[in-house]
């Protein structure tokens, strides 16, 4: 009798959570969903380098998790090209000594999903994100501490971009 109460309790909680909107996370972009998409190279229109093939990955990273069919250029549906239009430096914090205590580092990005077969672009955005890190007098860690905050910038930066895409339809 015990056993047969929670196997009812079970198969209604279940119906109750199956009908109440929830769903997982990181489900497809509504944009995306469906389609087949790669994701070329960004031109880097700033001084930094290989900053665009870190961008790419941290983008290709948070589409895979994402459950996005990523393939080759010719047999892609869709094509993810953008371009890293500008990064700056910053001074943010300063100490008593008006010596820089924090830099920011700011990277603006445009980009556009095209559709291969007829060249539409069916979706366009830019964007802009900063990030800040700790100055040090080490020139090896400052270079370092640079380094981590382009890293992050980037990964959060795709985030961005992918949340984007998903408020976009």
């Amino acid at each position: 009798m015990k056993s047969l109460r929670t196997a009812f309790f079970l198969v209604i909680l279940l119906l109750v959570l199956s009908g109440c909107g929830y769903s997982r996370t990181g489900r497809s972009s509504p944009l995306l969903q469906g389609r087949s998409l790669h994701l070329a190279m960004f031109a880097n229109r700033t001084y930094q380098p290989n900053i665009d093939a870190e961008f790419r990955r941290a983008l290709l990273n948070e589409l895979a998790l994402r459950g996005e069919n990523i393939k080759p250029e010719t047999a892609a549906e869709l094509i993810i090209a953008g371009e890293l239009e500008s990064a700056s430096i910053a001074p943010t914090a300063y100490s008593a000594a008006d010596k820089a205590m924090m830099y920011s580092f700011t990277l603006t990005a445009t980009l556009q999903i095209t559709d291969r077969q007829s060249g539409r672009i069916i979706w366009k955005s830019a964007e802009t994100a900063k990030q800040e890190y700790p100055a040090t007098a080490d020139l090896g860690l400052q270079r370092n501490s640079r380094e981590a905050a382009i890293t992050a910038l980037c990964v959060r930066m795709a985030k961005i971009i992918v949340q984007k895409m998903d408020q976009a339809f």
